[in-house]
């Protein structure tokens, strides 16, 4: 029976200075800890016309975390934290008086929303992850605590925390800020479930509506933004960024955005539109929390067909007409008003407990509520020695053994025996997927198992085992674990159709007791002696939690987010509760059952969680590459930003470019992004998921993506598509500060921070097998910059900027005043200018490299800019945790306009431009690394040849000592003049007289310093085949004859034909000639050439029309041809690949060499290149020139 005495005293207490006048309209209120505060001339003081009149009520015992109203009743509603429940003030006077709404809610109470029109109440639990629904009473006598309610959102929740309502347009909107973080929206009744928001999200809390405008606000705690969008999740833009401040609660009122900050204890205000923040700021004692504005013009009132609908539970309006609703547990009757239900019949979501002769049921809502409400206890089953039982919550039934036998009880119905054993019954499960019940006999070895159908048989799962006692099942993987009691005991595990068992816990296990498994965290817990262990199902992340050493442990369960078990002591029984946070446990809390004395097991009972109804997402992730979210009653795949759902609906891929493009480095999420310089597109660049990227560079020269990952403190590269990713160089202790690539020969130049104080400038080779140190330092390295083409090194020392040779010679001082934090140098592609940026000081400037003269561009915005870019005429940077790519012009500092805003991104902190301009390349060293065997570093007059730290170079000024050098004489031929003979490079060759080239043209030095190609093997001996007889000359000489007059007719049908085409087409031409170019001459219309399907395979040539509706014709009839290629700007279609037996022998050569045919329009090798590219074409007058490939070319 229900006890309400500890709540009730609890609520006569409850209130200790109380409102002696309601709230006025337009009060903006809010809470801290236990007291309610608010402004009592809101509109005055938002306005700046009076000074602010601030009152407080303060209320005993509580922990305040949320809070909203009914302006309709004079509700003011809070979620209270510390006792579990949701509370309702009433202010009207004489009232005004404090009572709970509903009981059993967790510590995790996120935010509440209220539905004026139908008197509902919304409320998330991240604890539980749920969405709750309840009434609230329309009159206001008959207000009274309610410990039930009805969970109308669940599946696939993870931790949701704010919530609002739109009652007219009858939507519900939530965020949830679990490892899937997003925004959704369903209906009031939480059907037609969908995502707003998934991408660009961190950690999004408060939510709110704006009943005006239809417009969604939020706050993303992580990323320190106040965002909006419209409620189909269209127009996303960030209104507010705050980083490294705390942003908590969010509210609209007439133009304003008014949200709590926890840092400094504040309330803000910004204009909604603009994020212009107003002078309106209140700074707090304590931190503030839940802010609200009880105003009516944020829930206009209408009537709503539940005002006499009659419901006894819950109504809710949708387009059909007023629906009612039942409380969890609760069947709605044919009058479609009334709800009926009884927990001794029904269960809905409880902990069973057994006590030997008994099986009750507590709610789960007693899990928060024991302290103020006495556990409601109702049993349903009576036996004799009851230990071990297991749930079908498919039949309402629970599976129970009783010595030697398995009975079936039906909730509220009759008890049946299922089978009787040979052995005592140490040990009960139910695996819903195959129907069938397990046990374990601890005196018989054996794990065995029975169907529940009709006929079934018994039979042995596995057999010979060491006293297996407690079980339990991953439904999901459909393992069963087991705990071997024998000494020394272990945990086992083992498929759930036997075979062979192996062992999952060994070492550092007591002597454990009972066992249960956590099917969506997927991890095992066990009790044992003075302790809870837990270890997830792969056996890694084992753990161990101290409990009551005094007490015995019995069973133990799960219920979402709680872990219980049942602790026997000398004189009482008590139920442990902690909360499952990942792997660890927190706030261990016990409570006492009414009448409990002993327990042999204990369960979670959840009708809404059949573990035989898999979550689709919770199997391979649903077939999706990255994000499985719920959608109305099924589920869809997303892509996380910068990728792009692909025609299967589940493949995502990033669409990066090859050029032209900004990298930048988003802190956020760690993750790297393309954003395209002509319209701003943003690619992913999809590297490994391990990596913590904090600094980027891209090496033009070899189309690789570099990063240095923070953690592991390691270089690494990769393809722009993330394949071959690939470490090159661990800086061990060393913090790498900055990085730039020489395009003339992909060396990596890099700061370094020492732990020990000061740092270096290094170069690495590319591949990271050779490392120089350019220059130490004192102070620490920063920000570095190159220009390879005059051999100029510029990096950052302390406050000062440092210039050398990158060679590191030659060490001079650009600028030491007026700096205080220099983030990035970038120096112009002219070579003229450095640009610095200047984070701590707020300001970009631009230096002269020859006068010295410094010139400030953009001073003191509040920006604090961190990375440069230069291009053209603009000069591209990012502001501290800003999240756009912004830009001015670089002489001048005239803002334009930015080449991203993306309002996905969050705190970017680097900013790469890709550059292929060849005034920045070094021609000294672009060329076979102008023969240095290892390094060569471009200086202001030349280039030295360098080796790694500790090797001297030999007298030739080239050659590293110990160098690994490729064989330079070879057998019957010699290398050509100018090769380097040295790993990864690439030498042609000659073969003496009276020999041939048998292979490639080219070999390559391997790092093994042997050639690619045995020497052996490159020359041939040219040999001449002997004549046998005169009649083999006869023969040849008639097989030469016969070639001849083929030719001959060969060409004679071609001039002919060429006559004919030329008749058809007099003011048409077209010629090949040993250039590969045709020069065209169009008429009034211009045509494709087609031609006959086996000419095509040889010879195509295409001219396109310049006027704005280009036609296609036949030349045989003049007929007009569909044309679906055009439209695809400078790029015309070419042939369809053939077999390489039609290509000449040179073109086979080169394809085989992996050369380049030059042309070759033959061989695409993606639809991209099936074209022919004519960016480049020239045209004067009527006259334009093209690249074409004419028959048997194979230049």
């Amino acid at each position: 029976m229900k006890q309400g005495g500890l709540l009730i005293s609890h609520l006569l207490a409850l209130c200790h200075i109380c409102l002696t006048e309601g709230f006025p309209n337009n009060t903006l209120f809010w809470c801290d800890g236990n007291n309610l505060l608010y402004i009592n001339n809101t509109l005055g003081w938002l306005s700046g016309d009076t000074s602010i009149d601030l009152q407080k009520v303060t209320f005993r015992d509580t922990d305040l975390a949320s809070a909203s109203f009914l302006f309709r009743n004079n509700y003011l509603l809070f979620g209270e934290k510390g006792t579990g429940t949701i509370f309702l003030f009433d202010d009207e006077p004489p009232r005004a008086v404090a009572t709970y709404a509903h009981v059993g809610t967790s510590h995790g109470i996120g935010e509440l929303a209220v539905d004026w029109l139908n008197f509902n109440v919304y409320w998330c639990d991240s604890v539980y992850s749920w969405i709750g629904l309840q009434a609230l009473p329309r009159d206001p006598s008959r207000i009274s605590f309610n410990d039930k309610q009805r969970i109308i959102v669940e599946k696939s929740l993870e931790k949701p925390y704010g919530i609002a309502v739109a009652p007219k347009l009858r939507f519900i909107f939530w965020t949830d800020h679990g490892s899937k973080p997003r925004i959704e929206r369903a209906t009031l009744q939480g059907r037609g479930r969908r995502p707003l928001i998934w991408t660009g999200l961190q950690r999004p809390m408060a939510i709110t509506v704006d009943p005006e405008t239809d417009m969604l606000f939020w706050i993303d705690h992580a990323r320190a933004t106040l965002e909006t969008c419209n409620f189909e999740g269209e127009g996303r833009r960030v209104i507010l960024q705050r980083v490294g401040f705390s942003l908590t609660s969010v509210t609209v009122f007439q133009g304003h955005l008014v949200f709590t900050e926890a840092n400094n204890r504040s309330i803000n205000v910004v204009n909604k539109n603009s994020g212009v923040t107003s002078a309106r700021q209140l700074v707090l004692p304590a931190v503030p929390v839940g802010v609200a504005v009880f105003s009516q013009s944020l829930q206009p009132f209408t009537q709503s067909d539940c005002d006499s609908r009659g419901c006894s539970h819950i109504c809710i309006d949708e387009p059909s007409g007023a629906t009612c609703l039942c409380e969890g547990g609760f069947t709605l009757q044919a009058d479609q008003k009334t709800c009926t239900g009884s927990t001794s019949t029904t269960l809905w979501k409880g902990i069973i407990y057994s006590n030997r002769t008994n099986i009750c049921s507590i709610p789960v809502t007693t899990i928060n509520s024991h302290p103020y409400v006495t556990a409601e206890v109702t049993c349903f089953a009576s036996g004799v020695n009851i230990t071990f039982m297991a749930p079908d919550v498919r039949s309402s039934a629970i599976y129970y053994s009783s010595g030697k036998s398995v009975l079936k009880q039906i909730i509220g119905g009759t008890v049946s025996l299922v089978t009787t054993t040979t052995n005592e019954i140490t040990g009960l499960v139910l695996d819903y997927t195959s129907n069938t019940v397990i046990w374990s006999e601890k005196r018989g070895g054996a794990i065995m198992a029975l169907g529940t159908t009709a006929n079934s048989s018994s039979r042995t799962l596995f057999g010979g085992l060491a006293s297996p006692a407690d079980l339990t099942l991953n439904s999901k993987d459909r393992t069963l674990y087991w705990i071997s009691a024998s000494l020394p005991a272990r945990i086992m595990k083992g498929g759930v159709e036997g075979g062979a068992a192996s062992e999952l816990v060994g070492a550092d296990l007591r002597q454990p007791v009972r066992l249960t498994f956590d099917r969506h965290m997927n991890r095992l817990y066990w009790t044992e002696g003075g302790r809870v262990g837990t270890i997830s199902a792969d056996g890694s992340g084992k753990r161990a939690y101290p409990s009551d050493v005094l007490a015995t442990y019995t069973g133990v369960a799960v219920f979402k987010n709680y872990l219980l078990w049942a602790a026997i002591f000398s004189s009482e029984v008590k139920i442990n509760v902690s909360v499952i946070n990942g792997d660890s446990l927190e706030r261990s809390t016990p409570f006492n059952v009414p009448g409990m004395t002993f327990v042999t097991d204990i369960v979670a009972y959840d009708i809404d969680d059949n573990p035989s109804v898999i979550n689709v997402c919770d199997v391979d992730n649903g077939g999706c590459d990255q994000l499985c979210l719920p959608v109305q009653d099924t589920v869809k795949c997303y892509c996380n930003f910068g990728f792009r759902l692909q025609s299967d609906q589940k493949t995502c891929r990033s669409n990066v470019v090859r050029k032209d493009f900004f990298l930048v480095l988003d802190e956020t999420t760690m993750g790297i992004h393309q954003v395209v310089e002509a319209g701003g597109a943003v690619h992913a660049v999809p590297v490994l998921k391990d990596n913590n990227p904090s600094v980027v560079t891209f090496d033009v020269r070899l189309g690789k993506v570099v990063w240095y990952d923070a953690t592991r403190h390691i270089i690494k590269k990769a393809n722009l598509d993330g394949t071959d990713e690939n470490t090159v160089l661990s800086t061990e202790t060393l913090i790498v500060k900055d990085m730039v690539i020489d395009p003339s020969t992909s060396n990596i130049f890099y700061t370094v921070s020492s732990p020990l104080g000061g740092g270096a400038v290094y170069v690495v080779t590319h591949d990271g097998a050779t490392t120089r140190t350019l220059r130490t330092t004192t102070q620490i390295p920063g920000a570095l910059t190159l220009y390879p083409r005059s051999g100029l090194l510029v990096w950052v020392e302390g406050t000062e900027i440092k210039m050398a040779d990158m060679s590191g010679s030659g060490v001079s001082t650009l600028s030491s005043s007026d700096l205080t934090y220099v983030s990035d140098l970038k120096i112009d592609p002219d070579g003229t200018t450095l640009y610095i940026a200047d984070s701590d000081g707020d300001k970009i400037q631009s230096m002269n490299l020859q006068t010295r003269s410094l010139k400030e561009l953009r001073k003191n915005n509040q920006e604090f800019p961190v990375a440069l870019a230069v291009r053209g005429d603009n000069l591209y940077y990012i502001a501290r945790s800003g999240r756009s790519i912004k830009a001015i012009d670089k002489a001048t500092g005239a803002e334009r306009s930015p080449a991203t805003n993306a309002a996905e991104f969050g705190h970017l902190i680097a900013l790469y431009d890709y550059n292929d301009d060849t005034r920045l390349v070094n021609n000294r060293c672009l060329a076979s690394n102008s023969d240095c065997s290892t390094l060569c570093l471009p200086t202001t007059s030349d280039r030295v040849c360098a080796c790694p730290d500790g090797t001297d170079l030999k007298d030739d000024r080239k050659t590293c000592d110990g160098a690994t050098v490729c064989p330079t004489s070879m057998t019957n031929g010699a290398l050509t003049q100018g090769c380097s003979p040295y790993p990864r490079r690439v030498c042609s060759y000659t073969c003496s007289d009276g020999y041939r080239s048998a292979l490639s043209s080219r070999i390559s030095c391997m790092a093994s310093g042997q050639w690619n190609v045995s020497q052996e093997l490159l020359c041939a001996e040219v040999t001449t085949q002997p004549s046998s007889s005169n009649t083999s000359a006869i023969i040849g000489g008639c097989v030469a004859a016969v070639a001849v007059v083929i030719i001959i007719l060969a060409v004679i049908i071609y001039i002919r034909r060429r006559r004919i085409d030329n008749r058809r087409h007099p003011s048409l031409s077209a010629t090949c000639s040993t250039d590969p170019i045709i020069t065209v001459t169009k008429p009034d219309e211009v045509y494709d050439e087609i031609g006959s399907s086996d000419e095509t395979a040889n010879r195509y040539i295409s001219f396109r029309k310049i006027s704005p509706n280009p036609q296609r014709k036949n030349f045989a009839d003049g007929s007009e041809i569909a044309n679906p290629m055009y439209g695809t700007g400078n790029r015309l279609p070419v042939p369809m690949p053939r077999p390489a037996s039609s290509f000449t022998p040179n073109t086979r050569r080169r394809m085989m060499n992996n050369e380049s045919p030059v042309p070759d329009y033959d061989t695409p090798q993606s639809e991209a290149a099936s074209y022919l590219d004519l960016t480049n074409y020239q045209e004067t007058g009527p006259t334009a020139t093209y690249l074409s490939c004419c028959p048997g070319d194979d230049r």
